[in-house]
Parts: C-alpha cells; sequence; structure tokens
C-alpha cells in the first residue's frame, strides 16, 4: 500500500499550523499508547516551536506566524514503539485559495493532486468566527465569508471531476472561545449551511464528512494570551484518517490474500495433473517449480495474514478511541448516531470501488 497522505486546507489565521504542533506534542508521550514519530531534524524543528508556543511570558507573539510555503511532514504513528502506520500531512498557506487567479495556478493544480491522493481531507475553521453572533445564520454567515466561500467551489470542482472526496473531517479550532455559546446542535447547524456542498442527501454518493472541535486550551487567551497550553482532542482527527486507512488496507490486504489463495489452487491442481501423468512424460522439473510458486505464495499469505491481524488490531483500538469522542458523523448528508455507523457506509461503498478498479489497489 502506498504512503498515506493527509492534507489540511484552511484560510490564514484558522490555526493550521498551531494545531500540527500541538498534535505532535500531545502525542510525543501517548495517547491510549499511540506514540508519533518523525526524523531527527523534524524533531527538533516541531518541538522548538511548541516550546516558543508554550512559553506564556510571549503574549500573543507566542504563536506561529502564517505559513506562507506548502509544507509537508513525514510521519509515523506507532502502537507501543511498534509501526502501525506512515504517512505525510501537507499543509498549505491559508491563503493561497484566496490567491488562484493571481499568480499561483501551479500552487493550486500541486493542492488538487495532493487532495485527490489524500486518504484523508481537513478543513481547518477558526472557531473564533463562532462566538460574533447569537444567531446561527449569523455565525454560518461569518464563516461563509471568511472560509467556506473560498473552499467549498474548490471541493465542489474537484468533487464533479472525480466523483469522489475522501473522508473528510471539518477541525473547528479555538473552540474553548465557543464552547459556551454553541451546542453540538448549534455547531451541526452551522456547519451545514456553510459547507452545504459536503451534506448533500444523495444516494449515489460516497461523502463521509465529522465535525471535531479543539482546543489548544481552556484558558489560554486569558491575560493577553498568557493562559496554559493544554491541547484537548487534538487527537482525534489523526486517529480519524489512520483508522480509514487502516480499514482500506484490510480491504485491500484481504483481496490480496484471497487472490493469491486462489493462485495456489491453482497451481497445485496443475502439479496434481503432471504428478500423475505416465512417467515418461511428467516434467520433474515443472512439478518442482510449481511446488516452489506454491510454496512462495503460501509464505507470503503468511506474512499479509500477520499484517492483516495487526491492521485489525490498531484499528480496533483506534475505533474505541473514536466512537467515546466524535458526536457529530455524516454519511451522504444524513447524520448518524455514531462515528462507526457513517464510516462503515462509506467503507462499504469504498471496498467495492477498489474490488472493481485494479488501479486502486
Amino acid at each position: 500500500m502506498k504512503k498515506q497522505k493527509f492534507t489540511i486546507l484552511g484560510m490564514t489565521g484558522s490555526g493550521k499550523t498551531c494545531y500540527l504542533l500541538s498534535m505532535y506534542k500531545q502525542m510525543l508521550p501517548g495517547v491510549e499508547s499511540f506514540t508519533l514519530n518523525t526524523d531527527h531534524d523534524t524533531h527538533v524543528d516541531l518541538r522548538n516551536r511548541y516550546k516558543r508556543m508554550d512559553n506564556a511570558s510571549l503574549g500573543s507573539s507566542r504563536f506561529p506566524n502564517p505559513t506562507n510555503q506548502p509544507e509537508i511532514f513525514h510521519f509515523t504513528l506507532e502502537y507501543a514503539l511498534s509501526s502501525v502506520m506512515s504517512f505525510d500531512w501537507i499543509d498549505y498557506p491559508g491563503g493561497l485559495l484566496k490567491e488562484k487567479g493571481s499568480g499561483n495556478s501551479e500552487q493550486y493544480a500541486k493542492l488538487s493532486s495532493y487532495v485527490k491522493d489524500s486518504g484523508c481531507l481537513f478543513i481547518c475553521v477558526d472557531g473564533e468566527l463562532l462566538q460574533g453572533y447569537d444567531d446561527n445564520e449569523d455565525k454560518s454567515g461569518l464563516i461563509q465569508d471568511n472560509c467556506s466561500s473560498l473552499i467549498n467551489p474548490f471541493l465542489a470542482a474537484y468533487l464533479h471531476e472525480n466523483k469522489y472526496l475522501p473522508p473528510t473531517v471539518i477541525i473547528v479550532t479555538k473552540w474553548d472561545l465557543c464552547a459556551e455559546y454553541v451546542s453540538d446542535d448549534d455547531l451541526a447547524e452551522i456547519m451545514k449551511d456553510a459547507f452545504s456542498p459536503l451534506f448533500v442527501k444523495k444516494n449515489d454518493g460516497n461523502l463521509f464528512v465529522t465535525i471535531q472541535p479543539v482546543s489548544l486550551g481552556a484558558n489560554i487567551t486569558e491575560n493577553n494570551n498568557c493562559g496554559r497550553l493544554v491541547p484537548k482532542n487534538i487527537q482525534i482527527p489523526i486517529f480519524i484518517g489512520i483508522w480509514f486507512s487502516l480499514y482500506e488496507l484490510n480491504f485491500r490486504l484481504t483481496d490480496i490474500i484471497d487472490f493469491k489463495e486462489r493462485r495456489i489452487r491453482f497451481l497445485e491442481q496443475k502439479r496434481s495433473k503432471e504428478q500423475k501423468s505416465f512417467f515418461l512424460f511428467r516434467d520433474d522439473k515443472k512439478i518442482a517449480s510449481l511446488t516452489k510458486n506454491a510454496n512462495n505464495k503460501k509464505w507470503e499469505i503468511l506474512k499479509e495474514k500477520e499484517q492483516l491481524e495487526k491492521a485489525i488490531k490498531h484499528s480496533d483500538l483506534l475505533l474505541k478511541q473514536l466512537q467515546s469522542k466524535i458526536k457529530l458523523a455524516y454519511y451522504n448528508g444524513e447524520e448518524y448516531e455514531s462515528f462507526s455507523g457513517a464510516a462503515i457506509k462509506y467503507l462499504e461503498r469504498r471496498q467495492r470501488q477498489i474490488s472493481s478498479n485494479p488501479r486502486l489497489r
């Protein structure tokens, strides 16, 4: 299976970089025995950037400047220090979508390509926009003006061209600023209005969306942004991306094992036929070759079954986290009571797509 890619979209100031730094820092000591690993240089860079963000004495200047160039980070999710899955995290400048028509068509095309190859898509929404008005319609309008009016056309064009979007997570950052004033029902209403193309009810699509609030700390903005940095639910979006990737890996491994088992039966039938031939016409070299090929396939299947067992174990562990944390999950515009209810619907159709198209394997 090719290395997974996760792409995060969001406008300038929405908190994409802060989210990345907090996610990495929170995962270093481990969450339910899951950790993130990367190369030494990236580790030092991210650690130092987080250390500055954790320095409350700097006030508002503790937070990183907006990203002005695409950044790609290489991570490996581990469980009990054993590799689960490697992935690339692609962070694009917030102003790219806004400036697409003024000379950045090459970067825009690269972004489209990354989204197409992404195992999961993240849309970063600035939670600060949710604290300005009492009416949900006004809050939705503010998000439309500052975010979704630029992201929605990109998503709509992509969906029209490819008939497919990867699982999509709307990450609502700075949730500490608005949690007191926005209920789960309010949040669902606002996001469904602001990102309406993602919530269209239809039977012929295959679109999974979830909404996940995250926070750097409940009181971080107090005393001129000198509050303590205590990330909350930061790990959930990345767990979603890995969970979907593991499940797709399960599908692929199951298909591969089934194909090889059928191949072994074919080889053994040919060998049996050759062995029953009259001794003067029997080809012992051919029998030996068929035996070797069959045994090689059996060895490959053994390793793939071990990989499959490991992937199922890790996906089950992640699902326990997701089931308890995620409250808003949708499949083709319909809200489901649980994350798994909507996700399995998506995966079942995705499996049929993969099985019917060898190029997706």
